[in-house]
């Protein structure tokens, strides 16, 4: 069975309980003095499921504009298979879980690859931690769906052994996409 199947039917379950128990999507306002509501947002990327990747990403307002968020992924595809955990705090512009973030933090991931040895097998140890920073936007909508993108660099501290690092500035791109619910 693949590792990302059980991922995929509780996101589906979770959304087509939330749409089914909604009037139907409408856009939340916008306005800055509304009241956000949603303090939590719970989420997954609906990509790396795809490829391989299952995540599970939680986010908590700790203030209007800032929420602290931890992320754990598993990584098991045919050409890396390792783990992932990051913490960060982002900070909106406008008002937590909508509009534009910044969003510094910290993140370690290790596993074995094929692109270190001859292709044919899982031998090549890498790994990655370090600084992050990412830049990104969220939008949330009526019923607490929520979408965040975000697109980044990550700062390894180690001996640069991911072959996503560039080995001259220690500098490797991150980024995610994450879909889930705000309540």
């Amino acid at each position: 069975m693949s590792l990302h199947r059980p991922f995929v039917v509780a996101l589906v379950s979770l959304f087509a309980a939330r749409v089914a128990s909604a009037e139907g999507l409408v856009v939340v306002d916008k306005t800055a003095d509304a009241p956000r509501t949603e303090r939590t947002f719970v989420a997954t990327n609906p990509v790396g499921l795809v490829i391989g990747q299952a995540a599970i990403s939680v986010s908590r307002a700790v203030h209007e504009r800032v929420a602290i968020r931890v992320d754990g992924i598993l990584i098991d595809n045919n050409v890396l298979r390792g783990a992932s955990a990051s913490a960060s705090v982002a900070v909106y512009v406008a008002r937590v879980f909508d509009g534009p973030f910044v969003e510094p933090g910290f993140m370690v991931r290790h596993g074995r690859s094929k692109f270190l040895c001859d292709g044919s097998s899982m031998c090549g140890a890498e790994g990655l931690t370090g600084p992050q920073l990412m830049i990104g936007w969220q939008w949330t909508f009526g019923p607490g769906v929520s979408i965040a993108a975000a697109v980044g660099a990550i700062y390894d501290l180690g001996d640069h052994s991911d072959f996503l690092i560039d080995p001259d500035s220690g500098l490797a791109p991150t980024g995610s996409v994450n879909t889930g619910f705000a309540f």
